[in-house]
């Protein structure tokens, strides 16, 4: 079943709390969902998980990147997928049964230096064909799994990153209206195609929208019009998400809520719902 990545090359976009609201939603409708958290800052596990229970995942090695890891051994046997995943606690309350987490750890910046460790075990080529066919095991793996997988990208193309962008299916790329963010969303695009990842990019999600900032109003209008520069930006969703405070309370680990309506506001469920 699908695989969703939302990622872009500038930070401070709202891609964590967006992730996991579309996580949410789907797990509102009666699917089951998987978040990858991919990000060192750990956001969306303490987010579903809580802040005790991410870090209990991090002391027992349980995370994104202890899994990486034990992918790269020969001898890794594909039943330990699902070792790591762990229910979610931390989400609104109708949700949980079928919301889960793969988490990351604060410890995933050190990846890059097990992986150029282990290279040095293997023969010229050997450890790109491995990590080829351990992609594939893993796409497989969770299309078998859940029915939707979301992965929650940090803002950059780290080679942990590029794995989980050449498995997902689609990619999502939020954006605040302003030039910053459409610049990295652009930069992005461009950045899939040098490294020659083929995953399409399902669209630009705007967020934290202002609607009384002009150049917010302005912006969105030029893009979906596919204005000037703005045509190089992936043709936008028609949902706009607003900037307000509901959306920040949502995110906070330490507050609980019964429903997504409760959590997000009913304004905001319905526009997650329309997403």
């Amino acid at each position: 079943m699908p695989i969703l990545a939302f990622a872009n090359l500038k930070g401070g976009v709202a891609k964590t709390s967006n992730a996991v609201a579309v996580a949410e939603t789907l797990a509102a409708r009666g699917f089951r969902v998987l978040v990858i958290d991919a990000d060192h800052q750990c956001t969306a596990s303490a987010v579903i998980l809580g802040e005790e229970r991410m870090m209990k995942a991090d002391r027992q090695e349980r995370t994104l990147h202890d899994l990486l890891r034990q992918m790269m051994r020969p001898d890794f046997d594909r039943a330990t997928f699902q070792s790591f995943v762990i229910a979610g606690e931390g989400g609104a309350h109708e949700v949980r049964s079928r919301l889960n987490v793969l988490p990351c750890s604060v410890r995933f910046d050190e990846f890059e230096f097990s992986v150029r460790a282990i290279r040095q075990l293997f023969k010229p080529g050997e450890f790109a064909v491995l990590w080829r066919a351990r992609r594939a095991e893993m796409a497989r793996w969770l299309r078998a799994s859940f029915d939707f997988t979301i992965i929650d990208c940090p803002p950059s193309m780290s080679r942990q990153v590029q794995f989980l962008l050449r498995i997902a299916d689609k990619i999502v790329i939020p954006a605040v209206p302003d030039n910053l963010s459409i610049r990295g969303a652009i930069h992005f695009d461009e950045r899939l195609q040098r490294k020659g990842i083929t995953t399409e990019v399902l669209g630009t999600l705007f967020t934290l929208y202002r609607v009384q900032v002009d150049r917010h109003r302005n912006l969105v209008s030029l893009a979906k019009r596919r204005a000037g520069r703005l045509a190089l930006l992936p043709m936008p969703f028609d949902t706009v998400i607003p900037n307000a405070a509901a959306l920040a309370g949502a995110c906070d680990p330490d507050n609980q809520f019964a429903t997504l309506r409760q959590k997000y506001t009913p304004a905001f469920a319905a526009l997650y719902q329309t997403l």
